[in-house]
């Protein structure tokens, strides 16, 4: 998307209706297998109550205009820009987050993306924040400047302790202090969305990625397609999984059914996104056999866009 100036229609409501009939569908088999069926469970799946897809739609139509801002600033401009994002929405997010819960509750007011706080990174300040330092990347190549897997390697482990040292030493201050329980700052912060070091670890994830040269695998290629279907999915399979057995036992067993069970579900969301696919990409193909542009920002020329308007 960070290369791209137009935006269709097609692309957010094919998301939305997938949302839609996965839920529909589980709603359904349960319905019959538990031997219950109520006419309010059934409309309320036509809800698409997914934070990731409305979040995603909203940075669909927003990201033209971010990208449009990318070719007007410098890249010492662009850099500065993607830090305040950073300061206000990651730095500072965590830090109010800590206060609150040094607090034992929510401090309104204080955080800059909502009155009720950050919401542990789920917010669209958080996305929009993502997406802009993935269109840093991609548009100042950056991964040119961080060829070193070892550099990347080093920093994401040093990242991995940083959180895990973070999750130890709230558990350990929470296990020290029981009388204030919610004393719990360190562990309830390492792991929310707009942790800085989270963050960061994201963005070394994907350098590693881009520094990888994996060619085309129709195996991976094959898999990646349906990872949308795992995540919406994979809570509906995970509680058949039977993990809490395993969670008290040997942990060799315990690591073995974790890898077996990521794969199982990701066979099992690929297979139905397969057939989800070839259900209904000839139903879309039919409705959208035209494209309906409603951003188009690729012949907006800087001229036009800074005339005056006619008082």
């Amino acid at each position: 998307m960070a290369t791209k100036y137009k935006r269709d229609i097609r692309k957010p409501i094919e998301l939305i209706v997938q949302v839609i009939l996965y839920r529909l569908a589980f709603q359904v088999i349960s319905s019959f297998v538990k031997g219950t069926f109520s006419i309010r469970t059934i409309l309320v799946c036509f809800l698409p109550t997914s934070y990731f897809v409305i979040f995603y739609c909203v940075i669909f139509f927003l990201s033209p205009y971010v990208n449009r801002l990318f070719d007007s600033l410098s890249y010492k401009s662009a850099l500065r820009f993607v830090s305040i994002l950073a300061a206000f929405f990651s730095l500072h997010c965590t830090f109010v987050q800590i206060l609150s819960n040094i607090k034992g509750a929510q401090i309104s007011g204080l955080d800059s993306v909502g009155l009720y706080g950050s919401q542990s990174g789920y917010n669209i300040a958080n996305f929009l924040m993502a997406y802009t330092i993935g269109a840093f990347l991609r548009k100042y190549m950056i991964k040119e400047r961080f060829t070193s897997k070892w550099r990347l390697a080093k920093a994401f482990f040093i990242c991995a302790f940083l959180i895990t040292f973070w999750w130890i030493g709230g558990n350990m201050i929470t296990t020290a202090a029981l009388s204030y329980k919610e004393i719990d700052f360190f562990n309830r912060t390492a792991w929310i969305y707009c942790n800085p070091l989270v963050v960061c670890e994201a963005v070394i994830v994907l350098l590693l990625f881009l520094n990888i040269n994996i060619g085309c695998n129709k195996i991976i290629n094959m898999f990646s397609s349906g990872v949308f279907s795992v995540f919406l999915l994979h809570g509906h399979l995970i509680r058949h999984l039977g993990i809490e057995r395993f969670v008290q036992g040997n942990t060799l067993v315990m690591c073995g059914h974790i890898i077996l069970s990521a794969c199982v579900i990701i066979v099992i969301c690929t297979i139905v996104h397969y057939v989800y696919k070839a259900v209904m990409t000839p139903v879309f193909n039919r409705i959208f056999n035209k494209k309906i542009v409603v951003i188009d920002l690729e012949n907006a020329s800087d001229a036009s866009e800074h005339k005056a308007l006619p008082y």
